[in-house]
């Protein structure tokens, strides 16, 4: 949906562990691991940048149709 729409932006309104249950997965890469390819769709997620802050992180990520070598930042 982020590819097709051209989103600019993801907000997820809640931690990926929050009081020790998972809420939800984390798709995005940790920053030691770059990038993940995901071969089902034919996308690679990589790791800009992140800004952490007390309440909050931005993270900066750029999705990449494989099978066109297009690139957009999300």
């Amino acid at each position: 949906m982020v590819w097709e729409q051209r989103s600019r932006g993801v907000v997820m309104l809640n931690r990926v562990v929050e009081k020790g249950s998972i809420k939800c997965a984390q798709y995005w890469p940790q920053r030691e691991e770059g990038d993940a390819v995901f071969e089902d769709t034919n996308f690679k997620l990589t790791f800009v940048s992140e800004d952490v802050k007390s309440y909050y992180t931005v993270r900066q990520l750029e999705l990449e149709n494989l099978s066109v070598s297009l690139r957009l930042s999300v």
